[in-house]
């Protein structure tokens, strides 16, 4: 193996090995060495080398194993594992009538307000000022400003359909953004994210979007290290008999890990605003990446994109209207024959 080779595995190791799983798994590791294995083993020295190494390479292999399960830990996290148990279809039913709530509730708004501005635009400023006129004009201030943040917060925490509910809230936030490409344009994120990943590498813009992930990851890996650590204290108190650190030990868990989880909602948003955004600015680049025939206006592209989606799924037989949305070498020589020199 010569010198690049072990420069580069070396290179996509400290890549892989950052704070948002150095920093868990170090925890894990360090709370693991000097509580728990003390009140186990209160003869074991744990200040000599090969100690010492054996638990550096212990908090290196448990942050790579984190690094590689990032992908299965949110998707658990989201709710899509164990969808047939019974507790997460109760969850899920929990977050289905608060859906429902949500979206009752802005159907009402939004019916309240064309009321109010079918009634004030009919007048045309004209009529004179009584009772009836203040209290629609009032109640239409009132909902200029809870219906744009009722909006805001049901396109950003939830899916727009009810069937794409899923068990909880970090899941229904990313679920949202998830959407956003195929309810705006017609493109699956599933099918284009990863082609996309190139534009924006070469754009610069990929930067933010990791960065706005790596506070997720960072967050949610630990929440995980410090459940089982807590599961971990409270099983050995309560085997040699301290229930009052086992019960300090819940209490105290419990509310990092609530406080946790609630910030992972909250970086959930960030990172799905870089993904909106990526969408919006770089599908057109996209377009060309791909090399796709020119559109000739927004309702064209949109139906183009959905062909393309299903694609790169592979979810139907080829269909010759699929093939024809890609431009031919012929056409692609055209065009570089008709740019002026």
């Amino acid at each position: 193996m010569n010198i690049n080779a072990i420069k580069d595995a070396v290179k996509a190791l400290a890549q892989s090995l950052q704070l948002t799983t150095i920093f868990p798994a170090g925890l894990f590791v360090l709370v693991n060495a000097y509580l728990v294995l003390p009140l186990v083993y209160p003869d074991l020295d744990l200040t000599t080398p090969p100690v010492v190494t054996i638990l550096v390479s212990l908090a290196l292999m448990l942050s790579y194993t984190l690094y590689a399960f990032n992908f299965p830990l949110i998707r658990l996290l989201e709710g899509y594992m164990w969808r047939d148990t019974d507790l997460v279809q109760w969850l899920e039913r929990q977050q289905q009538h608060e859906f429902d709530e949500l979206y009752e509730e802005l159907r009402e708004l939004r019916a309240q307000h064309e009321e109010c501005s079918d009634y004030l635009d009919g007048l045309g400023g004209k009529a004179p000022l009584d009772d009836r006129l203040i209290s629609y004009t009032e109640q239409w201030r009132e909902l200029q400003l809870r219906l744009p943040r009722l909006e805001r917060r049901f396109d950003r925490d939830y899916p727009p359909t009810r069937d794409r509910v899923l068990a909880t809230r970090l899941g229904n936030t990313i679920a949202a953004f998830e959407d956003y490409p195929r309810t705006r344009y017609g493109m699956d994120s599933v099918a284009l994210w990863a082609r996309l990943i190139p534009v924006l590498r070469d754009r610069e813009y990929l930067g933010f979007v990791t960065q706005e992930k790596a506070v997720l990851d960072f967050l949610m890996n630990t929440c995980i290290v410090i459940a089982v650590l807590a599961s971990e204290v409270v099983l050995l108190t309560l085997y040699l008999w301290y229930p009052w650190i086992a019960l300090f030990t819940i209490g105290s868990a419990g509310l990092v890990v609530v406080l946790l989880y609630n910030g992972m909602i909250i970086a959930a948003r960030q990172w799905g605003t870089t993904v909106r955004v990526a969408f919006d600015l770089y599908r057109h680049d996209l377009h060309q990446y791909l090399q796709l025939r020119p559109t000739g206006s927004f309702g064209k592209e949109r139906e183009q994109w959905q062909t393309v989606s299903e694609f790169f799924l592979c979810r139907r037989e080829r269909m010759a209207r699929e093939f024809g949305e890609f431009t031919t070498q012929s056409e692609l020589a055209k065009r570089k024959d008709k740019r002026p020199a």
